[in-house]
Formats: C-alpha cells, sequence, structure tokens
C-alpha cells in the first residue's frame, strides 16, 4: 500500500542524482545567447585569433591595441532588420569582475551560433580570463561609447566610388552609426557596412549628416570624393 509514496521519492531521488551528474560535467553547462539591439547581449565567448585584421565583413581595421571582437550574425545584423548594425561599436565584455572593451570588426563564419555570442582576438581572451583560448560560457556584454576614439569622423569611399555609383564607410565614431545623409541622400547599408548609392551622389563636394543610435548627428560639410581612400572629417565628436 505504500508502494506508490515508495516509486515516487525513488524517481525523485534518481532526477536529482543525474541533475547533480550533468552540472558537474563541462560539457553539459548551460549555454544562452540573447541579443538586444544596440544595448547588450549575452553569448559563448570563443577565441578568433591573435591579431585582428581589415578582411572581415564590417570592412574595418582593427584597433591599435587589437582589443577586436566578432559578433554572430543575428547580433551583428539585428536579425537581418539592421545590416551591420554592430559593425564599428565598442563593447564592454565581463567574465564576472574582469571586463574589457573591444571594437566589432567581423561576424561569426559559423551561421549556427548564437545573436550574443562572440569571438575575440587574443589580447581580448587574456584580459578576461587565465584559461587557455577556447570556450567560455554566458559572457555577458553591452555597447559603449568607445574610450579610444577622438577627434572627426572618417569617411571611406569604397573602391571604384564616381558621380554614378558610390559607396560610403563612417569610421573613427564613437556611438553606433544608424543612419547616413549625403547631399539629402540617404544611402542603404550594406552587409558589408558602406552606405550605396546605384545611382551616385553626383561629383561632389558633399554634406554627410551621420546619425547615432541615441539620436545625435554630426554634420560635416566639403567631404571631396576619393575612390578608394579616407577622407578625414572637420566636426570634433
Amino acid at each position: 500500500m505504500h508502494s506508490a509514496p515508495v516509486l515516487l521519492l525513488a524517481l525523485i531521488a534518481v532526477l536529482l542524482a543525474v541533475a547533480h551528474g550533468a552540472s558537474a560535467s563541462p560539457l553539459a553547462k548551460r549555454h544562452t545567447s540573447t541579443y538586444n539591439y544596440l544595448k547588450n547581449g549575452v553569448g559563448k565567448m570563443t577565441f578568433w585569433t591573435e591579431r585582428g585584421d581589415s578582411g572581415g565583413q564590417c570592412m574595418l581595421d582593427p584597433p591599435a591595441n587589437q582589443m577586436a571582437v566578432a559578433l554572430g550574425t543575428n547580433g551583428l545584423d539585428n536579425f537581418g532588420k539592421n545590416l551591420a548594425s554592430m559593425c564599428g561599436v565598442c563593447i564592454r565584455i565581463h567574465n564576472g569582475a574582469k571586463s574589457v572593451v573591444a571594437h566589432v570588426i567581423n561576424k561569426l563564419p559559423d551561421a549556427d551560433r548564437g545573436p550574443g555570442d562572440l569571438d575575440v582576438t587574443g589580447p581580448v581572451w587574456r584580459a578576461l580570463t587565465t584559461i587557455p583560448p577556447g570556450e567560455l560560457y554566458d559572457i555577458k556584454w553591452e555597447v559603449v561609447n568607445c574610450p579610444d576614439v577622438s577627434g572627426p569622423l572618417s569617411y571611406k569611399w569604397k573602391d571604384g566610388s564616381s558621380q554614378w555609383w558610390a559607396g560610403i564607410e563612417i569610421r573613427n565614431h564613437k556611438k553606433p552609426v544608424v543612419s547616413v545623409t549625403v547631399n539629402n541622400q540617404k544611402p542603404a547599408r550594406q552587409m558589408y557596412n558602406y552606405f550605396v548609392s546605384n545611382s551616385g551622389f553626383g561629383k561632389g563636394p558633399f554634406t554627410v549628416k551621420t546619425t547615432f543610435s541615441d539620436g545625435s548627428s554630426i554634420t560635416d560639410t566639403n567631404i571631396p570624393l576619393r575612390a578608394g581612400a579616407e577622407v578625414q572629417g572637420k566636426t570634433s565628436q
């Protein structure tokens, strides 16, 4: 008559034992990956490369200190709604009491990774942990103003840009870029982080207005068209 309660207690004991065993296994660590547009994220951090390069999806040069990071596809592109929206953004990455700021310059090659996941360069990895390069779970990060950026914006013209077709990329910005206006035209942002007009902006020079995630903006005038070159603005941030 007491068999049912006994069986129930035995089942609970088995489940607790299984749960304890799973939590003790490094292969069964809980992994969550979330991303809030241009705000913060949580994900799995993996080692990317010792030094970043300019050949990534954002087509940006790594910072001088090599504190660079690549984000998951949906983190970088906001689930396809805002392409390259995290390119050039600075994030503060936390691992317990340790934290470091890194520049987003690339996208993870594995499309199956979560929106909050990230790959980091060697300097970032060593600033956050003493364990050998590999994987760290449930790493938190948030968007911050870039502390190592000063002076005016820079404008990089895409190779092949002319009065009939042109692409422009915003560089050296402290805050996330959300839109660009060139001589009253609003070019579309591409997955490689250039704002492109398929009919061009004309011969120039141009007035370029860059709007950031907090609603603020910077306007530079007399920006010349120089295909493949980077042109510095004059308005300080």
